[in-house]
């Protein structure tokens, strides 16, 4: 059992400038396989795991400008993790791999710029980037990329029937490891950093009936966010929307 909250404050600060704060805390158990989980000759559970701790804070402005056509939010973030849990500790009695609690605070410490900008009453555009330093006692922590972002263009055509939403999303390099056969030790690798584009077609044949199409990953990017893992590639989805409602 657990018990957890978050407190948020914003302030306005002269006519349209909005200051914001918040701190909160988190648990995450450990999964049934971590404790319990047994795989002949791999992996053996650990039934005296902690739950993982977390408390994370932010602060933060937005920004209104152009005669409130544009808005600009700036956030730093900042959370601390406590009894982290390693699924690939070596158990020396034996000879298997097994999960343990880490010692030590793992911190990740970071911002976030976004724009959102109306530059007509069809056409709306965004932006965003984030940095993020994820780090434990001794080295960066796997699978979380130092930079991540996208943008994106939603316009609207033929009196607001037609809409088309085009999306590009920014994956930066991240590091894992890699398990060799036995009995080669594991290796950090590096995943590099990938562009994700799709776009989405929505057509309003009536006031309660809409074609829609979407395509995913349309230049076909061949990426990985976990190493050995492979991602769908380029893929395209069509249907028909009704709604019997008023």
């Amino acid at each position: 059992d657990s018990v957890n909250g978050r407190l948020s404050a914003s302030y306005l600060a002269g006519e349209n400038t909005t200051l914001r704060a918040s701190v909160g805390t988190g648990q995450k158990n450990p999964t049934f396989t971590e404790r319990f989980g047994f795989f002949p000759g791999q992996f053996i559970g650990n039934p005296d795991l902690k739950p993982e701790k977390s408390t994370s804070y932010e602060i933060g402005i937005d920004q209104p400008f152009a005669d409130g056509a544009a808005l600009l939010q700036l956030s730093l973030f900042k959370q601390d993790l406590e009894d982290e849990i390693n699924g690939f500790v070596f158990d020396p009695d034996t000879f298997l791999s097994t999960a343990e609690n880490m010692e030590g605070t793992s911190k990740r410490d970071g911002g976030e710029l976004a724009l959102r900008w109306s530059a007509s009453e069809s056409v709306i555009l965004g932006m965003h980037y984030t940095y993020t330093d994820s780090r434990d006692e001794n080295a960066r922590e796997l699978r979380r990329p130092r930079h991540a972002g996208g943008a994106s263009a939603d316009v609207t055509w033929l009196s607001g029937r037609l809409r088309t939403t085009l999306v590009a999303d920014y994956g930066g390099e991240r590091e894992d490891l890699f398990f060799p056969p036995f009995p080669g030790l594991p290796e950090t690798v590096t995943l590099d950093s990938y562009w994700l584009v799709d776009l989405a077609v929505q057509f309003r044949l009536s006031d309660t009936v809409r074609l829609f199409a979407k395509g995913t990953n349309l230049l076909d990017e061949e990426y990985e966010q976990v190493y050995g893992y492979q991602t769908l590639g380029r893929a395209g989805y069509a249907g028909l929307r009704v709604n019997f409602g008023k």
